[in-house]
């Protein structure tokens, strides 16, 4: 059932949502693509204007391809139609170690990432405990069965992995 909200009371339920907002997660917001490389492939060959099949990034299916695309999409990388966005030029015009440097940013930025750390409360990626990946996962996105969790929060525990040594400190 929709429910009308008048102009004047938006404000005051925006201060009451908001801090909720990245409480409850949609499953299309959290990765399911191990190989954080592949995604910096997926942009090169984004950027060159080829279509990517499994062969090029060196998966089974048109199906994993979809799941590496889906990953930039939810870093901010491509937009829905696949498209380079703004981060994902960043991204590409950086070399070697940088980009992960980006992804680093991109990760604790993004729903999934911020939610994690939110969830953890703590104050950046390098002190969440990837052990809590499938809790979160359990706690945060409703509608996940429990295998598709444990898959899932194998992504999120690479990517920690893969990603923490390149953390950015920011100065408070």
């Amino acid at each position: 059932e929709s429910i009308n909200i008048e102009h004047n009371e938006a404000s005051e339920w925006v201060s009451i949502l908001e801090p909720h907002a990245l409480s409850v997660l949609g499953t299309d917001k959290i990765p399911q693509a191990n190989d954080i490389k592949k995604i910096i492939t997926i942009l090169e060959y984004k950027q060159e204007g080829t279509f990517v099949t499994p062969a090029l990034i060196n998966v089974t299916s048109d199906r994993q391809v979809l799941y590496y695309t889906g990953a930039c999409y939810t870093l901010g990388l491509l937009t829905k139609n696949g498209f380079l966005t703004s981060q994902g030029r960043l991204l590409l015009s950086k070399e070697g170690d940088e980009r992960y440097v980006v992804l680093a940013d991109r990760f604790e930025s993004c729903d999934f990432g911020w939610s994690w750390i939110s969830w953890a409360k703590v104050n950046s990626m390098i002190n969440l405990d990837p052990d809590s990946a499938f809790v979160f996962l359990r706690d945060v996105v409703p509608g996940l069965s429990e295998d598709t969790a444990k898959r899932r929060a194998t992504t999120l525990i690479k990517w920690l992995e893969v990603l923490s040594p390149y953390h950015r400190e920011y100065k408070e």
